[in-house]
């Protein structure tokens, strides 16, 4: 398994246990909620189709 596999089950076990969201985006290291919130898979249709569009390209 790799380290960024461990990190977003880390990122969705954080999630699942409502950590908060700000936390968890300090915890990985995340300049913004964005990138946080993509890898919330229980929560990543909140994200909008612009916001998807500028994360991945």
């Amino acid at each position: 398994m790799s380290t960024h596999a461990q990190r977003r089950g880390a990122i969705q076990e954080a999630y699942s246990k409502q950590m908060v969201e700000d936390q968890i985006r300090v915890t990985a290291g995340h300049a913004n909620s964005t990138m946080t919130r993509y890898y919330n898979r229980q929560n990543n249709n909140t994200l909008s189709k612009q916001s998807l569009e500028e994360l991945l390209g």
